[in-house]
């Protein structure tokens, strides 16, 4: 039970709850939206219908400027304005050829750039002026807000809000809210420990594609704006859902470069330079009043969707990347086509839905990972202990035994002193054989090495005056999986002196090259032979090399290489990659 509740699966299935749970509040609200009441409703509200719209050409502008006519209320309740939402447009109140309240292009305190960004315009209006007419001059700035109608509300801010913009747009607020929520829970996703480099970097990248998606649409709601109220920031407010916009296709490309195996992708890496380049210098000379990221913001979407193509057929796409790359276009596509259709983002869900979706399918994903990593992990576990028990029973050897103790008595007789040092190698070697079948972590080189001593002393005494034994240690500060370096030794002797010759030379050389440690042991014996052309006694020794490659193979990623020494016999080398 203990291992089934993991943190890493915790979290998928927190994930996938919040998910179910947020896909239910957006129904239920948009089903039922009498249920929620932000702010207590007020006075009464009413849309004043403009009595006469004038349109006038401006000497050195492009566009058109109107000029609307209303006729306030014969009854005016205290706290209420005239509200209407403006995109990238002037406004100006006129009252008996006066001006009462603008947001004029050079009143530089409400807004950053060239344009007052997107906004409430708003007047309070006092009892006094109940029945009388107002002009308001609107003056846009762009060609695609040009022939956007606004409505003129008459009415108190919470009467507003509740009554009339959050019904419009309650699903879009709450989808986007949800969105931004779902990539901070994919961001602390990633944090959890267990988890590989690559997949901590796709959750990351793909968590904050994500939060952007969802602040961006949050920006360009009327309610948010409406809700946060506060003229001051109102273009700042355009300018973090503009900049996530940015930010967020620069790292749909940096999740392609981190979804391929191939880390040297080089057409990926440079189209992600390119659009993150691109993005920092748009946003400079924004700062430097040089250009207006509005008028550029489609031109930028469509040269990301070109550099994403590029990236994406520069080499064959994996299946992840047209899963993420193909929905996450056609569905911004479709956002734009509404938007300008409509002029507004507020009735275009798709990509976010699709984030959702998205996310959805990667929380089962990664609990379905989660269990298939920890399967894996069993099995190599299960795998890794029978070895160590191979390893094991590969060097018992009744004849080795029987001839060390048949030694041990004769020196007993002869040299006492003698046999009493043989005895506790003896016992080094095989506490140590004993000590790997339940090691579970690698041992030190040192330790090691004193056990191939210790089994060498014990073999100097079967083969006494022949065997000689050189050792060239440059570098110790490693380790490496028990029982590694003694069953190459003992091949290496079974080869040579093992064999009837009249003397062997053996040597393990160890040194440091690139971060990596290496050993190497020689012998000047007939040469090793594969295992296909073994027989007899050879099967155990080529099945002790076989479970010394494995082991090195399962618990440190290490390599063993079989090779002929030059002047005859064999090379063993040994190579243990870097360790911190």
């Amino acid at each position: 039970m203990k291992k089934f509740f993991n943190k890493n699966r915790i979290m998928g299935i927190v994930i996938l709850i919040l998910f179910l749970l947020s896909a239910f509040t957006v129904v239920y609200i948009h089903i039922n939206p009498g249920y929620v009441h932000m702010f207590p409703a007020g006075n009464s509200f009413m849309i004043l219908e403009p009595e006469s719209v004038e349109e006038r050409v401006i000497d050195g502008y492009t566009g058109v400027q109107r000029i609307y006519t209303v006729t306030l209320p014969k009854s005016v309740y205290p706290g209420t304005q005239i509200r209407f939402y403006l995109r990238h447009t002037y406004a100006t109140f006129y009252l008996d050829n006066s001006s009462r309240a603008d947001a004029p292009a050079e009143y530089n305190t409400y807004h950053v750039g060239h344009t007052p960004g997107h906004y409430w315009m708003s007047i309070p209006v006092h009892h006094s002026l109940a029945g009388e007419k107002m002009h308001i001059v609107l003056t846009p700035v762009y060609t695609s807000v040009m022939r956007e109608e606004p409505e003129f509300y008459f009415a108190d801010r919470d009467t507003l809000l509740t009554g009339i913009v959050f019904p419009k747009d309650r699903f879009m607020l709450v989808l986007s809210i949800v969105t931004s929520a779902a990539g901070v829970f994919l961001i602390l996703f990633s944090l959890t420990p267990g988890l590989s480099g690559d997949s901590r970097r796709n959750l990351f990248y793909m968590g904050t594609a994500t939060i952007c998606a969802g602040i961006w649409k949050l920006c360009s709601l009327p309610v948010f704006l409406l809700i946060i109220d506060y003229m001051g920031i109102h273009k700042e407010i355009w300018y973090l859902g503009t900049l996530c916009y940015l930010m967020m296709l620069v790292l749909s490309l940096r999740l392609q470069i981190s979804l391929r195996s191939d880390k040297g992708n080089h057409v990926t890496r440079l189209c992600f330079y390119i659009s993150a380049i691109t993005a920092i210098l748009l946003v400079i000379l924004q700062l430097a009043d040089c250009i207006e990221l509005h008028s550029v913001l489609v031109w930028y979407g469509i040269s990301m969707a070109v550099l994403h193509l590029i990236s994406l057929f520069g080499k064959k796409p994996t299946l992840h990347e047209i899963l993420w790359l193909l929905p996450f276009f056609i569905t911004l596509g479709l956002d734009f086509m509404i938007c300008l259709i409509k002029g507004s983002l507020r009735g275009a869900p798709f990509f976010l839905l699709w984030m959702l979706i998205n996310l959805f399918i990667r929380g089962f994903g990664f609990i379905r990972d989660d269990i298939e990593q920890e399967r894996q992990l069993r099995f190599k576990e299960v795998e890794l202990k029978e070895s160590r028990i191979r390893a094991m029973m590969s060097e018992i050897r009744p004849h080795f035994i029987h001839n060390t103790l048949t030694s041990i008595y004769m020196l007993c007789m002869e040299d006492p002193g003698r046999a009493q040092e043989v005895v506790g190698d003896f016992a080094t070697y095989l506490q140590a054989n004993f000590s790997a079948i339940s090691a579970t972590e690698l041992t030190s080189f040192n330790k090691e090495l004193e056990h191939t001593r210790a089994y060498i002393a014990v073999e100097s005494i079967l083969y006494e005056g022949k065997l000689t034994i050189e050792y060239d240690i440059k570098h110790t500060a490693f380790r490496l999986p028990p029982l590694t370096l003694q069953p190459i030794v003992e091949n290496a002797i079974k080869y040579t002196v093992g064999t009837g010759r009249p003397k062997a030379h053996i040597i393990i050389h160890t040194y440091s090259d690139q971060g990596n440690s290496i050993i190497m042991i020689e012998d000047d014996g007939e040469g090793y032979r594969p295992a296909s052309s073994a027989s007899g006694n050879d099967d155990e020794v080529h099945v002790g090399i076989h479970n010394v490659k494995e082991r090195l193979e399962m618990m440190c990623l290490g390599r063993l290489e079989i090779l002929p020494r030059t002047g005859g016999g064999t090379l063993v080398r040994i190579l243990i990659p870097g360790q911190e």
